[in-house]
């Protein structure tokens, strides 16, 4: 899943700021409002939480930055990687393998 925010990252934040919790809101106003009203718990725990809930899977997620946009894409949790009959590595969720009996 990959979630696009244009706009691109601050001037003075980096991918790995990002990671480590630093939030610099582009719009303080509207982040006060949505912290209000509950919809964000506080600000710079998004990123740090997905990261966490990763750390045991194989396949990480990654931040995309360019001048314009910022991408951060999340991997299928349920996959494995297997390697099929040509030698490329394939993405297998439990349900193919119980549905497919090669992939048992």
């Amino acid at each position: 899943m990959e979630f696009i925010s244009i706009g691109g990252l601050l001037s003075s934040l980096s991918p790995e700021d990002i990671r480590s919790g630093i939030s610099q809101p582009r719009n303080k106003k509207l982040a006060e409002v949505f912290h209000r009203l509950h919809l964000i718990e506080s600000y710079g725990t998004g990123i740090r939480k997905i990261y966490k809930l990763y750390a045991t899977c194989q396949n990480q997620p990654r931040i995309e930055v360019t001048p314009n946009t910022f991408k951060i894409i999340l991997p299928n949790m349920n996959t494995t990687e297997i390697q099929n009959s040509t030698g490329m590595q394939e993405s297998v969720t439990p349900q193919m393998k119980k549905n497919i009996g090669f992939y048992r």
